[in-house]
C-alpha cells in the first residue's frame, strides 16, 4: 500500500491498514477553516467546498494529475469559462492545503494550468429598455423582485451581498445598508430616499436576524439562478432583451459614470 501511495501522491499513516486510510473529504472542514483565516467570504468558501466535494465524488482514488485534468475536461461542455476556472481554483487550493500539511506526498493539481478565458461582456439594459422595464416592474406583485432590482440599479450591490442581507443591516434612519463583501470585509452602501421609503413599507415586524430574501433552499440563501429566472420573466413582459442580475448591476455602474 505504501508504495502505491507514494506513486499516487497519497501519504499513508505508519502501520495503518488500507481500509483505515482517511478519505480526502475528511480534511474539507480543516481546509475551509484555513480559507476563513485568509479572509475568504462565506460565499466563496461555500462555492469552493461544493466544487471540491463534486470532484471527490466523481474522481475515484487515487487522485492523480491526469485524473483531475480528465475531470476538468469533462466539465467544459456544461460550465461557463468562469465556472470552469473556479472548479480548478478550488481543486488547486484544496490539494495545496493537503500537500502543505504532509497529508499527501505530492500535489496532483500543482502543474495544471488555468484555462485561458476570453470574456465577452454582455451589454446591460439601455436607457430605452429601462424605460420600458420600470412600468412592468412597478406592476409586479412580488415585492422581492422590486427590492432586488431597485437595489441593483441604485446601489450596485453584488448578488451574494444582497442574498445574505438581513433586516438588521439596513439602517433606514441613516439611509444605508451594511454588507459583507469580497475579502470578508464590511462596507456601507448609501440608499436613495425613495428606496429607503420602499424598504420601510416592507419592514413591519421583521426581526433583525431575518433575511431580506428568505428562502427554503438547502443552500440557506437565495439562489442566483432563481433570481435570473424572475428577471427574465419581467424582461419578456416588458418586451426587452433578457438580462441578468449582473447586467442590472452593470447598469448602475454605467449610469453612475455617465452622471459624473
Amino acid at each position: 500500500m505504501r508504495e502505491l501511495a507514494k506513486l499516487e501522491g497519497i501519504k499513508a499513516p505508519t502501520g495503518a491498514a488500507e481500509s483505515e486510510a482517511e478519505p480526502l473529504s475528511h480534511y474539507i472542514p480543516a481546509w475551509q477553516n484555513s480559507l476563513a483565516t485568509r479572509g475568504f467570504s462565506p460565499g466563496s468558501m461555500d462555492l469552493y467546498r461544493r466544487n471540491v466535494e463534486r470532484l471527490l465524488a466523481n474522481v475515484p482514488p487515487p487522485i492523480t494529475t491526469i485524473a483531475i485534468e480528465g475531470y476538468i475536461a469533462s466539465r467544459r461542455e456544461t460550465l461557463s469559462p468562469n465556472a470552469l476556472k473556479n472548479e480548478l481554483k478550488a481543486a488547486k487550493s484544496f490539494f495545496a492545503f493537503l500537500h502543505d500539511r504532509d497529508i499527501i506526498l505530492t500535489d496532483p493539481a500543482a502543474k495544471i494550468q488555468h484555462p485561458k478565458i476570453v470574456i465577452e461582456e454582455k451589454a446591460g439594459p439601455t436607457e430605452d429598455e429601462i424605460a420600458k422595464f420600470l412600468p412592468v416592474l412597478a406592476q409586479a406583485k412580488n415585492p422581492r423582485a422590486k427590492v432586488m432590482l431597485f437595489l441593483f440599479m441604485t446601489t450596485g450591490i453584488r448578488f451574494t451581498e444582497m442574498a445574505t442581507l438581513t433586516w438588521g443591516r439596513i439602517n433606514l434612519d441613516r439611509r444605508e445598508i451594511r454588507v459583507l463583501g469580497k475579502g470578508n470585509k464590511w462596507r456601507k452602501i448609501p440608499l436613495r430616499a425613495w428606496v429607503r421609503d420602499f424598504l420601510a413599507q416592507l419592514r413591519d415586524d421583521h426581526a433583525d436576524d431575518e433575511m431580506l430574501f428568505p428562502t427554503k433552499s438547502k443552500k440557506g440563501k437565495w439562489d442566483n439562478s432563481d433570481a435570473n429566472k424572475m428577471i427574465a420573466r419581467l424582461c419578456r413582459r416588458a418586451g426587452i432583451k433578457r438580462c441578468t442580475c449582473h447586467q442590472f448591476r452593470h447598469y448602475f455602474a454605467t449610469h453612475t459614470l455617465k452622471a459624473r
